[in-house]
């Protein structure tokens, strides 16, 4: 088990699990090809809680070919249920697709009926 490094208030609960943004990160700094930008988008339109990360692509990770890349989301996705322990879908995104800002970067967007 990882120890939390967030604060409690950064936690999101999807489908009954804490999900913290840092584990997304320590998962996606360990994968060759991406950048440290994501995004976290979650809603609940199905009724259940799901969640999709977005992730940048460095300019040599990225392909034509499009089961090279399917390949590589797919890899991204079994990494970060390892860690995470709730699946989760991933969206790759080209280099410089997620908004850059000043200060502390919001990575989560929660789009639940509350």
């Amino acid at each position: 088990m990882q120890k939390v490094r967030s604060r409690s208030d950064d936690m999101l609960i999807i489908r009954g699990t804490n999900v913290f943004p840092s584990q997304v990160e320590d998962v996606l700094s360990g994968i060759a090809g991406v950048t440290p930008h994501y995004r976290i988008v979650v809603d609940n339109e199905t009724g259940l809680d799901r969640m999709t990360v977005h992730v940048e692509l460095r300019p040599e990770a990225f392909s034509d070919s499009f089961e090279e890349m399917d390949a590589f989301r797919r890899h991204i996705e079994e990494k970060l249920k390892g860690v995470l322990l709730v699946g989760s879908k991933v969206k790759l995104v080209e280099p410089g697709g997620i908004e850059r800002s000043v200060g502390k970067t919001k990575h989560v967007e929660d789009r639940r009926a509350k």
